[in-house]
């Protein structure tokens, strides 16, 4: 019926937001995966006013897609903002090492993100053979992943633990890659939710020196 069926969407959007949080994807941009709920949501609470029925699901709703609409009015940089930056110097189509918020730029397949490095490491794959070996032409950096490597292990929900090729990386970006471009942004600098807009975060773009000869 239609109060079994609007229970299990309340029971999606809890799970769904738990499941997030578990695998360290939750950021800025994961409210996409509950859209489809609320969605659903809307329609069947039109549904219910219409028929003056349940009108308490009204309620819901608006609790839903009020606490939505703050979290992301509260946002200083939009994410087209984000992406537009980094549109000035990576096409879509290049292979890039990045993290996951960005994903929406790329092409299919085009984005490899960082959390990949901590099980490739685990498999005896070092930093620079896993660049060379997946043909990654950039990396975009975020500060985000100095600040993680200080706090060990305390963030290691977000890429896995970093310190065991953090060293690999800095060294890799130091001797095989050119820094082309540098932002800052307070909002998609970061994956980790309590820090979000608590300061201005770097992000720094670099081209893997075989791709730029």
């Amino acid at each position: 019926d239609k109060g079994g069926f609007m229970q299990c969407l309340g029971i999606g959007v809890i799970f769904i937001n738990l499941g997030i949080i578990l695998i360290g994807r939750y950021n800025v941009t994961s409210i996409i995966f509950i859209f489809p709920f609320c969605h659903l949501l809307v329609i069947y609470s039109l549904i219910n006013i219409l028929n003056n029925k349940k009108s308490y699901l009204m309620g819901l709703l608006f609790i839903i897609l009020f606490n939505s609409w703050i979290n992301i009015k509260t946002y200083s940089y939009s994410y087209k903002e984000y992406l537009s930056e980094i549109s000035k110097h990576i096409n879509r189509y290049n292979k890039v090492l990045a993290p996951l918020n960005s994903e929406y730029y790329f092409d299919n397949g085009k984005l490899l993100d960082f959390r990949n490095l901590h099980h490739n490491k685990a498999k005896g794959l070092d930093f620079k053979e896993y660049i060379i070996s997946r043909g990654i032409e950039y990396i975009i950096y975020p500060e985000e992943m100095d600040y993680i490597y200080e706090k060990t292990p305390i963030y290691n929900g977000v890429y896995g633990d970093i310190s065991i090729f953090y060293e690999e990386m800095k060294k890799f970006l130091e001797e095989d890659c050119d820094l082309i471009y540098g932002f800052v942004n307070s909002t998609y600098g970061t994956n980790i939710v309590r820090i979000i807009d608590q300061r201005n975060w770097n992000i720094y773009i670099y081209i893997v020196k075989y791709n730029s000869n």
